[in-house]
């Protein structure tokens, strides 16, 4: 117990949580493992109007004390809310997508206008 940020005593959870994840590079199409780290403190109250009102002042997240508070369900939403939106390697080696320093890649070739082939339709108009 602590107390909460008026002064009553109130219950806490601090979630302290390691994963590492397989997920699939959004670059080359290859796996890759994503570490994923929660460092987080969650308060405590009676209602859901409580926490509404309290939620967006403190820094900690304020939740709903409940008999049926499923904690694993709060620590996987909390992991999932982690996850990149797009996985990437830090630097893909992969042929179909090099991203590392080490290979340069030409993007000066000049693709040609696709209309330059239908100037050489026009036919003798004046």
């Amino acid at each position: 117990m602590k107390t909460s940020p008026s002064g009553a005593d109130a219950a806490w959870l601090h979630l302290d949580a390691t994963a590492h994840v397989p997920l699939t590079c959004q670059r080359c199409l290859g796996s890759v493992s994503l570490a994923l780290r929660l460092d987080q403190d969650f308060r405590f109250v009676a209602d859901e109007a409580t926490a509404l009102a309290q939620d967006e002042e403190s820094q900690e997240d304020v939740l709903v004390l409940s008999r049926d508070f499923d904690v694993l369900a709060l620590v996987e939403d909390e992991l999932l809310m982690a996850m990149p939106i797009v996985p990437m390697h830090e630097a893909c080696t992969s042929e179909r997508a090099p991203t590392s320093g080490d290979e340069e890649v030409d993007v000066s070739t000049e693709k040609p206008n696709p209309f330059a082939a239908l100037a050489s339709l026009k036919i003798g108009k004046a």
